[in-house]
């Protein structure tokens, strides 16, 4: 089921402003659109030639259609390794890395290493696959089928640890919302168990107009609390949500662990900075540069910060704001699985009682009666061509270990930094 690239161009002005077209996106927009607007199959809005003239064009009722495929959570890839976990997992991922003029012509879609040659730009891509006899990633390119392998191509760990700018994560399944209250009113629901982390998701819903309208997403580690992501949506700001949403998360949040917020590129512009200010105002945060290249800032309680601090790297907006679904199909599960998950004992129980992983799970599976047959056919064809290519033949026994290896690191991995340029 591919996305309508009209609908996401016109929600996306929205998120970043009216200049959104010239310049292209930053990579959280494309979440921030399917969680709170939602994905649109591209048949309700098929593209028209010219995405820059989409608003105009608007079909009837597409909103309501695209709210019965909104993705439910998704979450910060940090480093290489992190990114190898999620492909791992048959999860989106998604990446934004710098790229040279060596990605014009790349023999058979192989990305070169040579870090001499300066960043031409930012491209944001899908990781669909891990090619561990070249230690690379297998991606499909938005450039067409003549570029690279047929449209695909590797790039190496090690470029992806080097020209990371930001990366994020998410499960297949989207999510139709639960029956909501009337009014506004907040959730607090866990999030899918991974070695990331435990993840918890806290959404303000205005039941009146089924909108999703303000969330946060949160990561606990045994070294921290990670707010990855803190959005309002702009018509409903000026309202205290954002601020509720902060005090929420420091009532439920255990004691000695710092919470941090990490603010993502695209917050830092024009468009988003004076909500920002306001947000860090009204919660007393203090912003400071983040310190690393998938970040803008970083927030910590303290004296609350009156202007944006300065930084001494932006990236620029990336060239390729779609995501490509991931090549595994989205997975059912049933009453023995929702029980299974219904025992996880988690670390972190928010004071406000979450919804019954059960019905969160039976809400899931709408979603899989909902979308066409062409969703399978098309995911099948495209792991027939990565096997093909001989990208996926199967792990060696090497391999297995290997990965087997790698899976269990991540029981007590803590997140690397990726250092800034010239550091």
């Amino acid at each position: 089921m591919a996305d309508s690239i009209s609908y996401y161009v016109a929600r996306r002005t929205l998120v970043e402003g009216s200049d959104a077209l010239i310049d292209g996106a930053w990579p959280i927009t494309w979440f921030r659109i399917s969680k709170g607007w939602g994905m649109l199959p591209e048949r309700f809005w098929p593209d028209n030639g010219d995405v820059t003239e989409a608003a105009k064009h608007e079909p009837a009722n597409v909103d309501k259609v695209s709210k019965r495929f909104r993705l439910f959570h998704y979450q910060r890839l940090r480093s290489e390794r992190e990114c190898l976990y999620a492909v791992s997992q048959s999860r989106i991922c998604s990446v934004a890395l710098e790229i040279t003029s060596a990605w014009q012509n790349p023999a058979r879609g192989n990305i070169p290493d040579d870090y001499d040659l300066p960043v031409t730009g930012v491209h944001s891509l899908p990781l669909l696959d891990i090619d561990f006899a070249t230690s690379s990633f297998v991606f499909v390119n938005s450039w067409g089928g003549e570029w690279g392998d047929n449209g695909s191509g590797r790039l190496s760990f090690d470029y992806l640890a080097r020209r990371l700018v930001e990366g994020w994560t998410a499960d297949l399944s989207g999510f139709s919302p639960l029956a909501l209250e009337p009014g506004i009113s907040l959730r607090v629901l866990p999030g899918a168990r991974s070695h990331l982390g435990t993840s918890w998701i806290f959404e303000f819903c205005d039941g009146d107009n089924d909108v999703l309208v303000a969330w946060a997403h949160v990561l606990q580690t045994s070294t921290a609390i990670d707010v990855e992501e803190l959005f309002v949506r702009p018509d409903y700001r000026r309202r205290g949500l954002a601020t509720q949403l902060v005090q929420e998360i420091r009532d439920g949040a255990p004691e000695g662990l710092p919470i941090r917020f990490w603010i993502p590129w695209g917050d830092h512009s024009e468009h988003n900075s004076a909500a920002l200010v306001n947000w860090a105002r009204r919660s007393n945060i203090t912003l400071s540069p983040s310190g690393t290249r998938w970040a803008a800032f970083v927030g910590l309680s303290g004296v609350a910060s009156s202007e944006l601090p300065a930084l001494s790297w932006i990236p620029a907006k990336t060239s390729s704001p779609l995501v490509l679904e991931a090549e595994s199909d989205v997975q059912a599960k049933g009453e023995s699985s929702a029980q299974e998950a219904n025992d996880i004992q988690l670390p972190w129980i928010p004071d406000r009682p979450a919804a019954h992983l059960a019905e969160l799970i039976a809400a899931t599976q709408e979603h899989e009666q909902l979308v066409d047959d062409g969703w399978t056919e098309e995911k099948s064809r495209r792991r027939a061509i990565l096997v093909d290519k001989k990208y996926r033949s199967g792990l060696t026994p090497d391999e297995l270990t290997e990965f087997l290896q790698l899976q269990s690191e991540f029981g007590s991995y803590q997140h690397e930094i990726c250092p800034l340029p010239g550091q």
